[in-house]
């Protein structure tokens, strides 16, 4: 039986050109196939990197009109630009001998908010960390060992 397939392939040369021919087909679609997903994943790295580099520059001119806005309000408020600005509004510097305080009378000044009660000197603080985590690990393995050794030389005798 195989004779005959050997005469059938041997009389149709053709068949076998269509297997080299189907296959070479396969291989070029897959080396296609697999140069358009390069290129696709190549070309939207390229996108992310340039959307990225834009909004570096973005957050850049952000940072620069920050500081740009911090140095005019230091400006604003220094104490020259402050003292120039109260004298235009007709503000003029006072002898503290000259102030007059006003008694109101019933009025109540603010009273300090008292958070926490503070502690009594007596009270006992706890630990933060409790002992066993303050033993390394080199110690508490000596510990177990010396331990068990003794433990068990009390219990052969």
């Amino acid at each position: 039986m195989t004779n005959k397939w050997i005469q059938a392939y041997r009389q149709t040369p053709w068949r076998v050109q269509k297997q080299w021919i189907g296959l070479f087909t396969l291989a070029l679609v897959l080396v296609s196939s697999v140069a358009l997903v390069y290129l696709n994943v190549t070309t939207q790295a390229g996108n992310t990197g340039s959307q990225v580099q834009l909004l570096i520059q973005d957050a850049n001119g952000l940072n620069r009109q920050i500081e740009t806005d911090r140095s005019t309000l230091a400006h604003l408020t220094s104490v020259e630009e402050m003292l120039k600005r109260a004298k235009d509004m007709g503000f003029v510097p006072i002898d503290p001998g000259q102030i007059e305080y006003m008694v109101i009378p019933d009025y109540q000044p603010r009273q300090t908010a008292a958070l926490a009660p503070a502690p009594a000197p007596e009270m006992v603080q706890a630990p933060l960390i409790r002992p066993e985590y303050t033993q390394s690990l080199w110690d508490a393995i000596f510990h177990n060992l010396f331990s068990s050794s003794t433990s068990q030389a009390k219990v052969q005798p």
